[in-house]
């Protein structure tokens, strides 16, 4: 065994407190008597020093375990209250060369009093522990302390200590060098008195490493036949390798490591019956397949695998069930799947997963207590699931991690203070919450990543200063934060990731040179102001957007990365100025952020999605300038986009993502040529789109957005059609929109935005319909959209908008039942679009569609009831449409639209109340009416209409004048009356025209 530490220290923190531990190793480290006996000073362990700035603590600790060449464990109270120092003795005694050791490589050294350790009465062990780990007391029983290693009066005896550790190496395993022959088998004293012996003994203690090998080449060469010369120089060959390979000398490793393999393969022939050298050669072949891989040799790397495969296969034909021989199987299959995966032939790379898996749960039989080969094993099951998921096998990826779930919430059952099984179990609900993502159930996905996200709370409670567990809680925030908010639950987003927030802030504070901590501080920046854009703040996603900015700014230039997310915050805050209708610094953001990206492109030619990011930001432009009237302007950054795009392809022709890209710029040129007249240049632009679509579609035909997408051209042939008036080839176009749309909605029967979808097109296709005057048509599709809206309103009842189209959509039928002359169905359909719509206005009182809207409902409702002869009823609608009228015309004062049909309303109502004979009160609505036409008729001095309404006005004036008595005023009213509605004079007509024409 080839060791990187001479001593693993193995103590309770608490024990540290005052230093003594720490003293302990300092004087070890400078002990000079055990430097000359190594050769170097004594490598230590001690988690302070090692491991205190790693990454995976736990990762750190266990190589350090199992490259360490002995086990020095300070007892004492403390001691055996300690989860990690119970997991370390567990792991130090893992290994069946170790235990085959008279003392197992264990030095106990007794720093307190420990009542009952060596005198058979209980330990207070806390009982979890001793359920854990039933062998830890009886082991450390089995063995006694010696009095130098008796610590109790303090540092004092340290020295003591120090010495007796010298002699029992002199004793012993003596150097580095000769320790592991002695580990191997052999021992310093095998031949003492042939010469063979002297120079492997002796030569590699104080030499420096060439002298070493060539002292130890020569005593192999002079006794080729000698096994212990043998085993020194393979465990020295590795070392030595082992140095150079971490040094980045990796042809001089690759050298060293052949010949340890060369020392390896004569050492069995020489012992075939030693199924531990077998396992160590097959082990030498492994080590020089990682080394050539690492250098990309790919074929070499296969080459050794192979052949270590090769060697462990025949250990296990003698020995079926050896542990040893299972688990290097086990490791030969992982790295052979590795190396398949990193040459693209995932089947290959699957198939040696699967062997590697079926192996573990072997071991797992053989061992069912073991939790670390349970864990092992689940481990295996989201690596294998990972795989199938990357290929597109989400059904069996699923199966995968399920069954990494299933092993690890056993594991946690049984030993839930393992914080690595915890850890473990995370992960998988991560995974499946991913998976379900990707899946489209985002239900599912929110309940794994809720579980997730209590699991990394409860590791970060039991540590509080792991900054990795706090890490883990914000990105499983960040996680639920994007569920949430992607099914319309802003505030709990919001909620979640102010927490992710909070959390990175932290980090930073303790990490402020981190890039990694500062990026993941932008990101929830980011997320936070796309929640506030969503819920209409753009003050606070501005503010969030800029922080991201800043923070990015900061960290620019240590990596390519950097200048993406900086080009990302220049990008999302132009789209925050395009929604705020600040044109002009949207381009200068989106410009921006394209020239930090046309410098990833130059800097990573080969980063397909840096290029993405230029065709995306081109496409922007292109938006902006044609929202800005500047039609050439679009059609160069739509073709500039295109032009990316088309590229992307070339270099990825089956990447179904790349070619839909390709499609995008080609429906915006369409739109472009349409909304400037060139109506063939359009159809040309739709039909290139619609190909790309269709081929996508038919590539994935349960995709709902690649249905979505092939919808779109579709639907723009069809507009485009019916705009030329070919209303035989729109109802063509439109109703293949429609299959897929309905297709759409029936593989996602509760997406609003599927049926919306789907109502929009029935609702154009009616307007086809009753272009060619197909009423029976026109009447389903307008039943058709009902049901949709009514279906949208059933899952978002107090979304205005879906409740505004709702009600257009009962208008929209009660228009046709009226000209169809079905009165008692327009009525009907008519109360409910006034229903519907007195919600919306209930909501947001300043919506003047709405409110436009409403008021024609309630106006033809009173119109209806006026009929009927149910005057009060009428009084009532008109009234309501009064309401209404006001509200619009004080939102709008320029609308005289809206101002004449309030006028009109007044008049209806004074018409009610002057037939019930109730003057006084048609007087107050006549004059309301009459000002209101007055007003009108100023702001409009040459409109025809307003001026025959305020006719009509002064008329019901003179007639209640005149039912009142007052002739005289009756008289005047009717005067003005008939100056308005008699038709003018030629010359009048004339004058008329002329003043309009300037405007005057």
């Amino acid at each position: 065994m080839s060791c990187q530490y001479d001593y693993f220290i193995s103590y309770a923190r608490e024990d540290n407190e005052d230093g003594f531990v720490g003293e302990f190793v300092e004087r070890l480290v400078k002990n000079s008597d055990l430097e000359t006996l190594l050769g170097a000073k004594p490598r230590v362990f001690f988690d302070q020093e090692a491991a205190g700035g790693a990454d995976d603590w736990e990762s750190a600790v266990r190589a350090g375990i199992d490259t360490s060449r002995r086990l020095l464990v300070f007892l004492s109270p403390n001691y055996f209250k300690s989860e990690r120092c119970a997991a370390e003795f567990a792991r130090w005694l893992e290994s069946d060369e170790r235990r085959a050791l008279p003392d197992a490589g264990i030095t106990p050294i007794q720093i307190a009093d420990v009542p009952g350790l060596f005198d058979d009465g209980p330990v207070d062990v806390p009982q979890a522990l001793l359920d854990r780990f039933p062998n830890w007391v009886p082991e450390l029983r089995a063995r006694q302390i010696s009095a130098d290693f008796d610590l109790r009066d303090g540092a004092a005896s340290i020295d003591a200590a120090l010495a007796a550790l010298c002699r029992a190496g002199r004793g012993g395993a003596g150097s580095r060098e000769s320790a592991s022959a002695q580990e191997d088998g052999s021992s310093p004293d095998d031949d003492a008195n042939g010469d063979a012996d002297a120079p492997a003994d002796q030569a590699p203690a104080g030499s420096d490493a060439k002298t070493s090998l060539e002292i130890l080449e020569k005593a192999v060469e002079d006794h080729p036949d000698h096994l212990p010369h043998m085993l020194v120089l393979r465990d020295f060959c590795l070392q030595l390798g082992e140095t150079a390979e971490s040094e980045g000398r990796s042809d001089e490793a690759r050298m060293l490591y052949e010949r340890a393999l060369e020392m390896n393969k004569r050492i069995v022939a020489q012992t075939p019956d030693d199924l531990e050298a077998a396992l160590l050669l097959s082990l030498s072949y492994d080590q020089l397949g990682d080394l050539l891989k690492n250098k990309g040799d790919v074929k070499g790397a296969r080459a050794y695998y192979v052949k270590g495969l090769e060697e462990v296969k025949k250990v296990l034909e003698r020995t079926p069930d050896d542990l040893k021989a299972l688990r290097g199987l086990r490791v030969s299959h992982i790295s052979l799947g590795d190396l398949s995966r990193e040459e693209g032939k995932d089947d290959e790379a699957q198939k040696d997963y699967e062997k590697a898996l079926e192996i573990s749960a072997r071991i797992v039989e053989i061992e069912p207590d073991n939790f670390e080969e349970r864990h092992t094993l689940s481990v295996l099951y989201g690596n294998l699931g990972t795989l199938l998921e990357s290929n597109g096998e989400l059904q069996q990826a699923r199966e995968r991690y399920n069954k990494a779930l299933e092993t690890q919430k056993k594991i946690v059952k049984e030993t839930p203070q393992d914080l690595d099984a915890l850890r473990a179990l995370s992960v998988s609900y991560n995974k499946l919450g991913s998976l379900s993502v990707a899946e489209g159930d985002l239900k599912e996905a929110r309940e794994l990543y809720e579980q997730d996200l209590d699991i990394s709370v409860q590791i970060a409670k039991r540590t509080p200063d792991d900054l990795q567990a706090l890490h883990a809680v914000s990105v499983s925030c960040v996680n639920v934060g994007g569920l949430l908010q992607a099914t319309g639950n802003l505030a709990q987003a919001r909620e979640r990731l102010e927490k992710a927030l909070t959390i990175r802030k932290k980090i930073l504070e303790h990490k402020p040179d981190d890039p990694q901590a500062s990026r993941d501080l932008s990101v929830s920046y980011e997320r936070l102001g796309d929640v506030a854009q969503e819920e209409g703040d753009l003050k606070e996603a501005r503010g969030h957007y800029a922080n991201a900015l800043e923070i990015s700014k900061k960290i620019v230039g240590q990596t390519p990365d950097e200048l993406r997310a900086l080009s990302g915050a220049y990008y999302r805050l132009g789209s925050l100025a395009e929604a705020e209708g600040d044109l002009a610094r949207a381009r200068e953001l989106f410009k921006k952020a394209l020239e930090i990206e046309k410098k990833l492109v130059a800097l990573t030619p080969d980063d397909l999605d840096t290029a993405r990011d230029v065709g995306i930001s081109y496409h922007r432009l292109g938006d902006l300038a044609k929202a800005e009237g500047d039609a050439e302007q679009a059609r160069g950054c739509y073709e500039q986009a295109s032009g990316v795009f088309q590229k992307i392809f070339a270099k990825t022709p089956d990447d179904l993502a790349a070619l839909r890209d390709q499609g995008v710029p080609l429906v915006s040129l369409g739109d472009l040529a349409a909304a400037t007249g060139d109506f063939d240049q359009a159809r040309r632009r739709f039909e290139q789109a619609l190909k790309i679509d269709a081929r996508i579609a038919e590539q994935t035909p349960e995709d709902p957005q690649a249905l979505r997408d092939l919808i779109v051209p579709y639907s723009r042939l069809g507009s485009l059609s019916e705009t030329i008036g070919d209303y035989a080839q729109a109802k063509a176009w439109l109703e293949k929109a429609l299959v897929l749309r309905k297709k759409v909605a029936a593989l996602a029967p509760d997406d609003v935005e599927a049926l919306r979808d789907l109502s929009n097109a029935h609702k154009q296709l009616s307007n086809v319909s009753s272009s060619t005057d197909d009423d029976k048509q026109t009447q389903e599709h307008l039943e058709q959209a009902l049901l949709a809206d009514v279906q949208i309103v059933e899952l978002m009842p107090n979304d205005r908008d879906a409740l505004r189209e709702l009600g257009l959509s009962y208008v929209f039928l009660g228009q046709f039942a009226l000209s169809a002359g079905d009165d008692v169905q327009a009525r009907r359909r008519l109360e409910k679009a006034a229903e519907e719509l007195a919600k919306v206005v209930a909501l947001a009182p300043d919506d003047e569609d709405a409110l436009e809207v409403l008021s024609y409902s309630y106006r033809k409702l009173g119109d209806f009831a006026n009929a009927d002869g149910n005057k009060d009823q009428a009084r009532s609608y008109y009234k309501k449409e009064v309401d209404a009228s006001s509200q619009l015309v004080k939102l709008a004062p320029e609308n005289l639209k809206a101002a004449a049909k309030l006028n009109i309303a007044y008049g209806k109502i004074g018409g009610i109340a002057e037939e019930q004979g109730k003057l006084k009160e048609a007087r107050a609505y006549y004059e309301r009416a009459l000002e209101g036409y007055k007003n009108v008729v100023e702001q409009a001095p040459y409109d025809e209409d307003a001026r025959y309404n305020l006719g009509v006005a002064y008329a019901n004036m003179g007639a209640i004048a005149e039912a009142e008595g007052d002739l005289q005023q009756a008289k005047q009213y009717n005067k003005l009356s008939q100056r308005l509605i008699s038709p003018p004079s030629l010359f009048a007509k004339l004058l008329g025209w002329i003043k309009g024409l300037f405007g005057r």
